[in-house]
């Protein structure tokens, strides 16, 4: 087997330890949300902490089977692409740029631009199939949050 350097040695658990840092970061910001006097200590906060906290479990979970799997298998070496690089890269910055802009362009714009940018940075498909997503996704959070919980959600037309 030929040598490998520390990044590619350890790619699976730094992948999996950006992702507990984002989902901690992303936990903060949500539980900096201005909540409206008139509803309860979740309200729009419920969405970003459900999702914070899927995310963390998730990627503990990554971590700690990332561990387990190359304790089973020493010989398996993981290639990191420039791809890989700045998929990771890319959603820590778009994450970072979700809470500083759902404040000021409102859910709905927001939302759109980051469940579109990650889908394509996760190549879940081509760039007409990751918009029809997202829209389908934002569209569906909306309703969700609209109409079954009441919980108004940040906007522009205010």
């Amino acid at each position: 087997m030929r040598s490998v350097g520390f990044y590619a040695r350890f790619s699976g658990e730094i992948f999996a330890a950006s992702g507990i840092v984002i989902a901690v970061v992303y936990l903060y910001f949500s539980f900096s949300i201005k909540v409206p006097l008139v509803v309860d200590f979740l309200g729009p906060r419920f969405m970003p902490l459900t999702l914070g906290l899927i995310f963390l479990v998730f990627s503990i979970h990554l971590l700690v089977s990332e561990v387990r799997r190359k304790a089973a298998s020493a010989k398996l070496v993981v290639p990191m692409t420039f791809r890989t690089v700045y998929s990771v890269a890319g959603s820590a910055g778009l994450s970072v740029f979700y809470f500083l802009a759902i404040e000021h362009i409102g859910y709905l714009l927001t939302s759109l631009v980051f469940v579109f940018v990650f889908l394509v940075l996760s190549q879940y498909g081509g760039i007409v199939k990751c918009a029809i997503y997202a829209v389908g996704i934002v569209a569906i959070f909306q309703l969700i949050f609209r109409l079954l919980l009441g919980v108004p959600l940040p906007t522009i037309f205010v």
